[in-house]
């Protein structure tokens, strides 16, 4: 599969139809999302802390590559900074300004998402 039809195949959209139009299932897919972005991220800010360079790498591009299934693209584009980063061992001190701002943006995201539905 390319990547236009993995995009696709992961997209919100494809999300409503997994769920069947059933809101509480999309509901509880978005919800299980975000619990596992917040381990996420709290795996990342503990390989920061220990400079476990590659580690950080690869889950950085863990959630990058969720973000842009999810059609998420700022925080795609700031998990895939942090990638970057994390890649040539450069640790800046916005990271941790970073993360957060990958969460919110996530966040505000998926409430729109809930909010478009009706849910």
């Amino acid at each position: 599969m390319g990547k236009a039809g993995m995009k696709d195949a992961f997209s919100i959209r494809e999300l409503e139809k997994i769920s069947g139009g059933q809101n509480e299932v999309l509901s509880r897919l978005l919800e299980l999302f975000q619990k596992q972005l917040e381990k996420q991220t709290s795996d990342i800010k503990g390989y920061m802390e220990a400079k476990n360079w590659g580690l950080l790498k690869q889950e950085a591009h863990k959630i990058k590559s969720l973000f842009r299934m999810l059609e998420m693209q700022a925080a795609g584009k700031i998990a895939e900074q942090l990638e970057l980063e994390a890649g040539i061992h450069l640790q800046t001190k916005e990271w941790v300004q970073h993360i957060e701002t990958m969460q919110a943006e996530c966040g505000r995201e998926i409430e729109r998402i809930l909010s478009e539905l009706g849910i």
